[in-house]
């Protein structure tokens, strides 16, 4: 069974106003929810990526990763910190700080579990998704990506040493991740943290939520409503 997956590359030229290039490519998928066949279906999207980018250093960033390098790397176990001094994941974060037309943020997440946490009822009773809310620090839903990756990077900063692992690549995979049904994941959040580490916008980008969207996703601020 064929299928197509993106794959995150880094974007260090200062010319270029993207902090990722996603690159779609065509590989042998592997059905099944296991472990053993996910991590089949890696194997074949970097092997296919590799025929395209042969130069590439490519890591995978989920729990499904084929080593612990990769796997570390996972919202649902890297953590970020609360503004009470909480350490909690990112995966439950981010489905915590969700405001919806008819209530949220619903903080009572922070207390479960990542994957309990993805699958909490009340994103559907409460209309559409309008933002986010973490701590008094208050988040557009569009771009559809800017707090998600904003969440994830504050969490590789707060965590250096394990951070400047990925220095070490230029691309990234999530293979848990379908464009056709979501629109945020961790590959993303790499390779722009990559990107912005190399072209030594880091901390100019994460000094404040509003830097950063005005740094990586200034063609937003055309939109704003």
């Amino acid at each position: 069974m064929a299928a197509v997956r993106p794959v995150y590359q880094i974007v260090t030229d200062p010319n270029d106003p993207n902090f990722y290039h996603a690159v779609d490519i065509e590989f042998r998928w592997f059905p099944g929810l296991s472990t053993i066949q996910r991590r089949r279906s890696i194997v074949s999207l970097q092997r296919a990526y590799m025929e395209e980018y042969p130069e590439s250093n490519v890591i995978e960033v989920t729990t499904k990763s084929l080593n612990h390098i990769g796997e570390q790397f996972s919202p649902f176990y890297l953590t970020v910190k609360l503004p009470d001094g909480q350490w909690k994941p990112v995966e439950t974060v981010y489905h915590a700080c969700k405001v919806y037309e008819k209530g949220g943020p619903f903080l009572d997440i922070l207390e479960k579990e990542p994957g309990h946490a993805r699958k909490d009822e009340r994103r559907y009773k409460n209309g559409e998704l309008i933002g986010f809310q973490f701590g008094n620090k208050t988040f557009p839903a569009d771009p559809p990506t800017y707090f998600f990756t904003w969440l994830y990077i504050t969490a590789l900063t707060e965590h250096p040493d394990q951070a400047k692992i990925l220095l070490d690549y230029d691309a990234f995979t999530d293979i848990l991740f379908n464009p056709k049904k979501g629109k945020v994941n961790q590959a993303m959040a790499c390779a722009i943290y990559v990107s912005l580490v190399k072209r030594g916008l880091l901390e100019d980008a994460m000094s404040s939520p509003e830097s950063y969207r005005k740094i990586v996703f200034p063609n937003s601020l055309l939109i704003e409503k």
